[in-house]
């Protein structure tokens, strides 16, 4: 059986126990510890994530997202009618 994926954005990661909250796009939360990474990338709170969910509530088979910066829609509707 194939367990969906979700996004979320991890909420809550502390290093030292290396366990942490991610919030759901659905509303809900799921806790992680680091052994269900995907991803080795360190974790940072506000990264965007995704994810299974188990049963239990845990989040499973997590790969973390990175961001490559914010997207700004006035910048590119500006910049499109100045070059018109």
């Amino acid at each position: 059986m194939t367990v969906p994926r979700l996004r979320g954005r991890i909420d809550v990661f502390d290093p030292a126990t290396q366990i942490g909250v991610i919030g759901g796009a659905d509303g809900a939360r799921y806790y992680f510890g680091v052994d269900s990474l995907e991803t080795p990338a360190p974790l940072t709170v506000g990264q965007d994530a995704v994810f299974g969910a188990s049963d239990d509530g845990r989040a499973r088979r997590i790969k973390a997202i990175e961001s490559i910066g914010a997207f700004d829609l006035g910048r590119v509707v500006q910049r499109t009618f100045r070059s018109l």
